[in-house]
């Protein structure tokens, strides 16, 4: 029992020991942001000078690095080129001059050593001669400092200093000990206690004898047996690897608590033994007539779950509590296929609209009619248009090509489709006329990309070519309540025929009812598809036409998407 003990409680700080390491690793990690923003490098190898902008930006790169950690209390930045410090605490950033240059012993080890980062243990903060900035004397922090320097030059740049707080490693360090029967130590590699499960310590260089043979022993081992006037049991403990050589991490545990937890375990393992062999018996009969059945059934389908075939071959396990664990795995393997389901068919339809968008948009046909009519406009010197007309093209490729984005604002939606059909306006001229009319407080409303684009490809597709008259197209956001807005899209153009518009109503509301339309017809069939996944019954599309031709598409959709987070 002894032994098992001493290897779980190894085990337990050894696991501690990486946990440790890591979040160390992550602290120092911080200041490689700085080489990522070329600016701040610039600004770090030539100093800040009278420039307020290069001020501003190097206040704005720090003040983000401060940022991104909750246990970051301050931040201090000394630039060698300038002689410049800038120091961030509780939010506030300062700045000075250092006119007789860096004189601080925190750094000389750095200078000395010729290295990147060095670990200050635990100490109280202090303001690195900010004085107007107000400190608690109380909190204790522990500072890392870096060089930074440039690469691949090796050229001293300035420092960076990270003072964070003790709370994560406090997190870390009590799930190790336990309070008032157990020691815990962890010391840098020059014995200054980092943190203990005794305060008074914290800061302090450790002198005691057990951790002076602890030093010298090179012998890799796991504990060893220490006795004095003062403590009498087991000392168990680790070494830190690179690049925290020589830090170690410390767990006394006295020999009334070892063999106490030993001789309670003896007892209650008689006891326990003495109980259960009573009722074994009678437990065994049970489990074998009314347990292991249903357990088996569950075995079965758990084991058909990881073949990949996501489906149950029971009904019912009873009305008892296995009853009700059948029932409920039944109910989440309904629900995983249905959300599988889904998200792959909302994945594809997003997939393919986005691959047709695209292939549209970079379609030589359309291209060589865009940058035709750009280089009419260059021709006859008009440079206004021809900057509108770039510009239009160009937001228009960019918007497209995004292809992480699924959710935009109605507002980028409609300048998307307003941006092709103005490209559409050069092409045709006086033959194409097109009106807008959006509710502006809709413009925030989260919507499906590309429902927009698709629709009017349609228009220019089917109802516009071999029109003879004016070529209109009108597009409508407005509101219908406080829950639900209204979206119409109407065209002058040819239309279609009363049985190809009754073809088209019936097959909006058919699943899968899109399959035998042309496989080019990808305008209602995405869309209606995309809303219908997104919103489900809360979505509605309806398709219309005038007496006197033309084609119409209304679409009613919720203002608040309830998918939004």
């Amino acid at each position: 029992m002894k032994d098992q003990f001493i290897s779980e409680n190894y085990r337990l700080i050894n696991q501690a020991k990486y946990e440790f390491s890591d979040y160390f690793q992550t602290i120092t990690q911080i200041p490689l942001t700085l080489y990522l923003n070329r600016n701040l490098m610039n600004i770090l190898e030539f100093g800040v000078g009278d420039d307020l902008e290069r001020y501003q930006e190097l206040k704005r790169g720090l003040f983000n690095l401060y940022s991104t950690r909750k246990d970051i209390k301050q931040l201090y930045l000394y630039i060698d080129q300038s002689k410049d410090e800038l120091i961030v605490y509780n939010g506030n950033i300062l700045s000075k001059k250092n006119e007789q240059g860096l004189a601080e012993k925190r750094y000389q080890r750095l200078i000395e050593n010729q290295s990147y980062f060095s670990i200050e243990p635990t100490h109280r903060i202090s303001d690195y001669g900010f004085s107007l900035i107000p400190k608690n004397p109380s909190v204790n922090v522990v500072s890392f400092h870096q060089s930074l320097k440039q690469v691949p030059s090796s050229q001293l740049l300035g420092f960076l200093s990270i003072d964070i707080d003790l709370k994560k490693i406090e997190s870390i360090g009590s799930r190790l000990f336990t309070l008032g029967t157990e020691d815990f130590y962890l010391m840098d590699q020059d014995g200054y206690v980092v943190y203990s499960s005794d305060p008074s310590l914290i800061g302090r260089i450790n002198n005691e004898k057990w951790y002076n043979q602890m030093k010298t022993n090179q012998v890799k081992q796991q504990s060893f047996d220490w006795k004095d006037s003062q403590f009498a049991g087991v000392l168990v403990y680790d070494r830190f690897s690179a690049p925290f050589d020589n830090w170690m991490i410390v767990k006394r545990i006295p020999y009334e608590r070892l063999y106490k937890g030993a001789r309670d375990i003896a007892i209650i393992n008689i006891l326990i033994g003495l109980f259960f062999l009573g009722i074994v018996i009678i437990a065994t009969l049970f489990v074998s007539f009314r347990i292991t059945s249903p357990i088996k059934i569950l075995i079965n389908n758990i084991k058909r779950i990881e073949s990949g075939r996501l489906e149950t071959n029971f009904d019912s396990l009873g009305n008892d509590e296995f009853g009700l664990l059948g029932k409920h795995f039944k109910s989440m393997i309904e629900r995983i296929n249905h959300l599988i389901d889904q998200e792959y068919r909302l994945e594809i339809e997003n997939k393919i609209n986005q691959f047709k968008v695209l292939q549209s948009q970079i379609n030589p046909h359309f291209l060589y009619n865009s940058l035709q009519s750009i280089g009419t406009l260059a021709l006859k010197n008009q440079g206004a248009q021809v900057y509108t007309l770039l510009t239009s093209l160009t937001q228009m490729m960019r918007y497209g090509m995004n292809i992480e984005e699924n959710l935009v604002t109605l507002k980028r939606e409609i300048e998307h489709a307003e941006s092709y059909l103005v490209l559409q306006k050069q092409r045709f001229g006086e033959k194409f006329n097109y009106h807008i009319d959006v509710d502006s407080t809709l413009y925030t409303t989260f919507v499906p990309k590309m429902i927009f684009q698709p629709l009017i490809e349609n228009y220019f597709k089917h109802g516009f070519d071999n029109s003879t008259v004016v070529g209109k197209l009108t597009i409508i956001c407005k509101k219908i309540d406080h829950q639900r807005f209204q979206i119409i899209l109407e065209d002058n153009g040819k239309g279609v025929s009363i049985d190809r518009l009754h073809m088209l109503q019936q097959m909006l509301h058919k699943d899968n009812g899109f399959k035998n339309i042309e496989r080019n017809s990808i305008g209602l069939k995405n869309v209606y598809h995309r809303l219908k996944l997104y919103y489900g019954n809360q979505a509605s599309m309806n398709i219309y036409t005038h007496q006197d031709g033309g084609f119409g598409i209304e679409i009613r959709i919720p203002i608040a998407f309830r998918g939004g987070d």
